[in-house]
């Protein structure tokens, strides 16, 4: 397969705009905001060099998606759960889709970042089934755009933590079924302390004394409450609930 540079990448966006081969019997004129898209296993294989895969993410943040992109959920909530399909409007503010694209909520003090009051999101409100027109906090929990400035090295850092403490349980339940006894471990890493697992020779974790992390010792630096562990789940969870895709 040809190496994607950024000038590939680029003719091919033309090209995809001007031979109409994103989208099919369409009239003319009506086509996605992306006209093609990129493959994981190419990205993952070094097919696709950093530059145009740096400029396609820039495409995606920037792009005001329609219904050939897929955006509207006619039949699902946010979470991507189905639903039979109402009167809920196209768009709402409440339980979205509530966003034609990333960077309307994403753009203070510059494109990528967080967002002003306006555009403050009402988290478990995209759960509801028939939507809601209140901001109340009986319905749901109102919160600032987050900024995603580092958002890739905060991942990588977690992801690094995550291989630590595994590592550590790991060793101990190598070491508990050696010497047929338990061994009590800490959970130290990056010069953070999580507590303490017990691990037993017969495979089992006592995870009772683990403190600041889950019981499964992922790292999850994302959400208010450290819920998403990567930012493929973050924008995920994002594009169904604000787009609807």
């Amino acid at each position: 397969m040809k190496l994607m540079t950024f000038t590939y990448f680029r003719n091919a966006i033309l090209t995809a705009f001007l031979c109409g081969s994103a989208v099919s019997a369409q009239q003319l004129g009506d086509t996605g905001a992306i006209p093609f898209h990129l493959d994981q296993a190419d990205i993952e294989a070094g097919r696709v060099t950093f530059a145009p895969l740096i400029e396609y993410g820039d495409l995606l943040f920037r792009a005001v998606f329609n219904k050939y992109d897929g955006a509207g959920r006619p039949g699902s909530t946010g979470t991507g759960a189905a639903r039979v399909p109402d009167n809920a409007p196209a768009m709402i503010r409440t339980s979205g889709p509530d966003a034609n694209s990333c960077v309307g909520c994403h753009n203070q003090p510059r494109v990528g970042g967080a967002g002003d009051f306006v555009v403050n999101v009402f988290v478990l409100a995209e759960t509801l089934d028939p939507f809601t027109e209140s901001v109340s906090g009986q319905f749901s929990n109102e919160r600032n755009t987050l900024g995603m400035f580092g958002a890739g090295p905060v991942e990588m850092l977690a992801r690094e933590m995550t291989d630590d403490l595994l590592n550590i349980q790991a060793g101990a339940l190598a070491q508990a079924r050696f010497t047929s006894a338990n061994v009590v471990a800490q959970l130290n890493t990056k010069g953070v302390n999580f507590g303490s697992i017990v691990a037993h020779p017969d495979g089992t974790v006592d995870t009772s004394l683990v403190q600041g992390v889950n019981k499964d010792l992922m790292i999850r630096p994302f959400h208010q409450k450290g819920a998403v562990f990567s930012l493929r789940e973050f924008t995920n969870n994002a594009m169904n609930h604000h787009h609807g895709m």
